[in-house]
């Protein structure tokens, strides 16, 4: 009780002015005085150099206190935010929805894995996930914030590549493929479907369906070569004919 109590009054202080002494004063390791000291120094070490964002927010959503990686993550120093509002930071379409789960949680609902936007001082969009607790008792709110945008960005890239993939497939008319052995199931790329001309919904994407398109002639072939790369793992190149619809 004694600890939360630091956090929301005297920590950021603290913080500043590096004020801990865990041996003045103290005769024993075992005493109750040393083993506090050492839970704050503990605290205060997390908080200085973590690199999420730990804050708490008073009943009026305004800053009591902000962890130092709040300089890193919003370009903002704790001493700027402290006393202020968050909705001073948070991107203007998030604001409504944030201000809905604040509600939810002050009814008793702990909130993990919230996603919002906040706007860094140099106006680039930072994604922060978000666990929250509400302390009935103090009226304020212990949060935890940690950096998605770069996770966001490497998303976002690969969800472009992709997207060329696709296009060069389609232009290039050709395809691909993936294929589960040991669930059979097969997953094409929508140039395959092209090639096959074959409607993706209708198709069940199963081995066996593949090789319904597959010249009679052929079909031996294509099995006994697909079995022994199930076998080895070794890759393979091969031609052979299908037959579309």
């Amino acid at each position: 009780e004694k600890t939360v109590c630091l956090l929301a009054d005297e920590l950021s202080e603290l913080l500043r002015e590096n004020k801990i002494d865990t041996t003045k004063d103290l005769k024993s390791v075992d005493s109750p005085d040393f083993k506090q000291n050492l839970i704050k120094e503990s605290l205060i070490k997390t908080f200085k150099f973590s690199t999420d964002v730990f804050c708490i927010f008073d009943k009026n959503n305004k800053f009591k206190f902000i962890s130092d990686s709040s300089y890193q993550v919003l370009g903002y120093t704790p001493e700027e935010m402290i006393g202020t509002s968050y909705s001073n930071y948070i991107s203007e379409e998030d604001i409504p929805l944030a201000i809905e789960r604040g509600t939810s949680v002050k009814e008793g609902f702990d909130l993990s894995l919230f996603e919002n936007r906040y706007v860094h001082k140099n106006g680039s969009i930072v994604y922060l996930m978000w666990s929250v607790h509400y302390e009935q008792k103090d009226e304020v709110f212990y949060c935890l914030a940690k950096d998605m945008t770069h996770y966001k960005q490497l998303v976002k890239k690969v969800e472009e590549n992709e997207s060329l993939l696709l296009e060069a497939q389609k232009v290039a008319k050709m395809g691909s493929w993936n294929f589960d052995f040991k669930k059979d199931k097969l997953t094409w790329s929508d140039g395959l479907y092209a090639i096959f001309e074959i409607n993706k919904e209708l198709f069940s994407e199963t081995h066996s369906s593949f090789i319904d398109f597959i010249n009679p002639e052929d079909r031996d072939f294509v099995l006994q070569t697909t079995k022994n790369t199930q076998e080895t793992g070794e890759p393979f190149n091969i031609v052979y004919r299908i037959k579309t619809p």
